[in-house]
């Protein structure tokens, strides 16, 4: 069997480099302790039995299934929802992404629907209706302990995700993506946890009471945190070309694996907006990218004007742009931090932080 399996890696290889290429990064096992096929984020487990009645590109298409899922953290991102459903939705929507990409061939008995085509997780589960599935790989989320992971074996898969072409170029029959991203240049760790802790609003409420006095027998207000949403404008005029845009995106992409807890709402302006998105994870991503617009003129305005419009207190502004454009005539009343590509150097107002020069990226001092 493991020879069978071998084959099968290296047949993904040859016919799909993304694939092959991330599946490099498994130890591919067989045990009888799973009744099919699972992973841990380390490993690909396949139980003989099931190897041995699948055909080799049955194989192929089921290692692409499992790497998906580690792609895009399907385990970590249920939360409260009925676990036989959401590993259904997740299954729909990998399945999707492997037929699109030509990889193998799917099992009889694998979910697949081309009314969820190009649709996430989250949005299928939604779809779906309350009843039990049937799903032929078994999602281990019980024993994967996340927090203990080694990031950098992580975040290899998710840049080797992210460097990939799109499907049908002739290339290697990647999932739906920019090409060519890469490793974020900036440390929003620490610019995004500074701008949030000093933003975000609080307030007290009633409802619900605090628990930590309930035992006394006096009902008080509790502290409540407003949810943060964190609007990031892409300028996507003519003057940004297509390397500067990948990079735009690569910083993003980071973003938003990084902080899931909070809402980013995307905004792409040339001299209107042309597009608004709000994502929480990296795969809502993919049907970002494949339309992004613009091309016309720069005209930073329109971006500030729909903010006020539709997000109350926002944190922080993110502005990616050459800064080349028409500026709002008054400091906005929360902190803007321009990513700025291409020299230009001077904003009315707000923090300016090169995406291309290290040494002012250390010493970043925040516009109060």
């Amino acid at each position: 069997m493991k020879k069978k399996l071998e084959k099968a890696r290296k047949e993904l290889l040859v016919k799909s480099p993304f694939f092959g290429q991330l599946a490099t990064c498994f130890e591919i096992t067989t045990t009888w302790s799973v009744g099919t096929i699972t992973t841990d984020y380390e490993k690909i487990y396949v139980n003989p039995q099931f190897a041995a009645i699948m055909s080799i590109e049955e194989l192929e298409f089921m290692i692409g299934h499992e790497i998906l899922h580690c792609v895009f953290d399907h385990f970590s991102r249920r939360g409260a929802r009925l676990k036989n459903k959401w590993d259904a939705a997740c299954d729909f929507a990998v399945n999707d992404i492997l037929i699109e990409a030509n990889i193998g061939k799917k099992p009889a008995h694998a979910l697949y629907s081309r009314k969820f085509h190009n649709l996430y997780a989250e949005k299928i589960y939604d779809l779906l209706p309350d009843e039990n599935f049937i799903i032929i790989d078994k999602h281990m989320e019980n024993f994967i302990d996340l927090t203990a992971m080694k990031r950098a074996k992580y975040m290899r898969r998710i840049r080797l995700f992210s460097h990939s072409r799109f499907p049908g170029d002739g290339t290697s029959s990647a999932p739906r993506s920019v090409d060519s991203l890469f490793e974020p240049r900036l440390p929003w760790g620490r610019i995004l946890r500074q701008l949030i802790t000093e933003n975000v609003r609080t307030d007290w409420s009633w409802y619900p009471p605090s628990k930590r006095h309930l035992q006394t027998g006096f009902v008080l207000p509790s502290l409540r945190k407003e949810e943060a949403n964190i609007p990031i404008a892409i300028d996507t005029s003519s003057s940004i070309t297509k390397e500067e845009l990948t990079a735009f995106i690569s910083e993003i992409m980071y973003i938003v694996h990084s902080f899931p807890s909070y809402l980013f709402t995307l905004i792409f302006c040339d001299v209107k907006v042309q597009k608004t998105y709000t994502v929480n994870n990296v795969e809502q991503m993919q049907e970002v990218i494949v339309e992004i617009k613009g091309g016309g003129g720069t005209d930073f305005r329109p971006v500030f004007q729909w903010v006020a419009e539709n997000i109350s207190f926002p944190p922080c502004l993110i502005y990616l742009t050459d800064l080349w454009g028409k500026f709002p005539p008054e400091k906005p009343i929360y902190p803007v931090i321009w990513i700025s590509v291409g020299g230009k150097k001077t904003a009315p107002f707000g923090t300016i932080i090169p995406l291309d020069n290290e040494a002012e990226i250390e010493n970043i001092k925040f516009d109060e």
